[in-house]
């Protein structure tokens, strides 16, 4: 049994619902159709409906149940007001921070929209980060972020379905 194999096995209970910010690259497009087509997770892509559709087009995926979230305004003041009311972050910053797709992302994990945010496609890893540090924060006595990534490895030192971890790879 390959790594993945594995890996869907454990997977029991309602999915996880993971954003992705950046919903307007079509490779993340492709990962997010691939991940709610093997039920390993309920993927909400943030954009605009209209460019997430043309990165599903040119990675050739239909989006089926995949959610596409618009950068609302009223999300967005209703995400800023909360975060300000519980942190006392000045409201009209918190909107600024929020209205960008990094930003709302985390926004939809602090405010409970989303179980867990994947981005570092785009944006380098340490953006990735500072908004996930000041909107999310971190754990009570953490106090450095880490991170992994899996890479799946076809024919790489054995059987077909093995996998790769890399630990902070970006940090």
């Amino acid at each position: 049994m390959g790594f993945m194999d594995e890996q869907r096995a454990r997977i029991d209970g309602d999915p996880v619902r993971i954003v992705f910010p950046e919903g307007e690259d079509a490779r993340i497009v492709a990962a997010a159709v691939r991940i709610a087509e093997e039920g390993f997770a309920d993927p909400v892509l943030v954009g605009s409906t209209e460019q997430v559709e043309a990165a599903a087009q040119e990675a050739g995926v239909d989006l089926g149940p995949v959610e596409i979230v618009d950068i609302a305004p009223h999300k967005v003041d209703a995400y800023a007001a909360a975060y300000s009311l519980e942190t006392g972050f000045p409201e009209m910053a918190a909107k600024v921070l929020m209205r960008k797709p990094l930003g709302f992302g985390a926004a939809m994990v602090w405010y409970g929209d989303a179980d867990a945010m994947v981005a570092g496609a785009i944006n380098p890893t340490g953006t990735v980060i500072q908004n996930c540090r000041q909107i999310i924060g971190m754990e009570e006595g953490i106090a450095t972020p880490s991170s992994f990534m899996v890479m799946g490895t076809p024919h790489y030192r054995g059987e077909e379905g093995n996998a790769v971890v890399f630990a902070d790879p970006g940090v």
